[in-house]
């Protein structure tokens, strides 16, 4: 059983279009590339196409599944959270960890639906999810902006600073 469920039996490509974001002909092309690409989500290749935004698409699947949006560029993430899941892991998953309040790990992904990604991410960390949504390119962001504070913090916690 998978650990969403939709709000609305639109998929993300007629979301698009009905908020004016891409045309038919737009996502008919998408559609048409996806058979080339088996895999790639028709959001993740309106984007390449330049038809949509990534913010575009994450607007959709909130609309679509109920996930709430997260400004991750926004947020200040401690070091002790971010170290939860490895730096290659962020970028392949296209997840950040963002907030731990006890065993529950608030974790910003751009496909909050990559069942995958989750099991791997709650095997990782041991923590209950709770899934939100964030364009990849501000989980991008939010990791290199907190890059050096990490750095530092494991300087601090190896005793390596003096």
């Amino acid at each position: 059983m998978s650990p969403y469920r939709r709000l609305t039996t639109k998929r993300v490509g007629e979301i698009l279009i009905a908020k004016g974001v891409v045309s038919k002909m737009q996502l008919d092309e998408a559609l048409k590339l996806q058979l080339s690409r088996p895999g790639t989500r028709v959001g993740e290749l309106l984007v390449e196409m330049g038809a949509a935004t990534q913010l575009d698409v994450v607007q959709a699947l909130t609309l679509q599944f109920g996930f709430p949006y997260f400004p991750v560029a926004r947020y200040e993430i401690s070091p002790d959270v971010l170290t939860l899941i490895p730096e290659e892991s962020i970028r392949r998953l296209k997840a950040i960890p963002v907030e731990r309040m006890g065993k529950v790990l608030t974790v910003a992904m751009s496909d909050p639906i990559d069942e995958a990604a989750i099991q791997e991410i709650a095997e990782a960390t041991g923590c209950t999810l709770q899934i939100t949504v964030s364009p990849f390119n501000e989980i991008e962001a939010a990791f290199e902006n907190r890059r050096a504070a990490l750095k530092e913090w494991n300087q601090d916690a190896q005793g390596g600073n003096s």
